[in-house]
């Protein structure tokens, strides 16, 4: 990924694990099986933890998680949403902190991805539905988590720090926009 900040290197692709760029088949299990891969090559140390999600919309019926060491890396045009969308269609109704769109571990990355929830509705009385948080993060604490150059349209709450309950500390937080309708972050006990 060429961005005016950064360049990427991934040898994983959700392309190559069957993720749908068209927004139309259900692209849940091909990111998680692209993840969980990235995550047990780091463990072999046989290759690296970054997982590419090219430019497009992908379909997101589930939570997904970022392992431990794990990257999970967007092309998306800084403060826009132009680029990699994941199209969250899961869990309406539900603020159930474990039913996110997003649980991500101790030196787990998401980056340059924005997250739409197309069926967001709101109601007669100006009511929106609800849905759980869109990030969340893991057991265990997560230290070290990076978020960077990401966009929120139509979450609930984007971001939930402190319903875990453990240690959080030391994230690299920045170029976050959106429009949440509820809560931006949810932060408590953390550095």
């Amino acid at each position: 990924v060429d961005s005016k900040y950064s360049y990427t290197i991934a040898n994983i692709n959700v392309l190559d694990y069957g993720a749908d760029p068209t927004g139309v088949k259900d692209s849940t299990s091909a990111f998680k099986n692209a993840l969980s891969a990235a995550a047990n090559c780091r463990e072999s140390n046989t290759c690296g933890g970054t997982v590419y999600a090219p430019k497009g919309k992908y379909l997101l019926t589930d939570r997904i998680d970022v392992h431990t060491y794990t990257s999970l890396v967007g092309d998306l045009e800084e403060g826009t949403t132009n680029g990699t969308i994941l199209m969250i269609k899961h869990h309406a109704g539900s603020t159930d902190y474990n039913k996110s769109a997003i649980f991500i571990q101790v030196m787990g990355s998401v980056q340059n991805i924005a997250f739409w929830y197309p069926d967001q509705k709101v109601d007669g009385n100006g009511n929106v539905t609800k849905y759980p948080p869109t990030i969340t993060f893991g057991a265990n604490g997560t230290d070290g988590v990076t978020l960077e150059n990401l966009y929120f349209v139509n979450s609930y709450t984007a971001m939930d720090f402190a319903s875990s309950r453990e240690n959080i500390s030391i994230q690299f937080i920045r170029r976050i926009y959106g429009t949440p309708l509820h809560i931006g972050i949810i932060n408590d006990t953390n550095y």
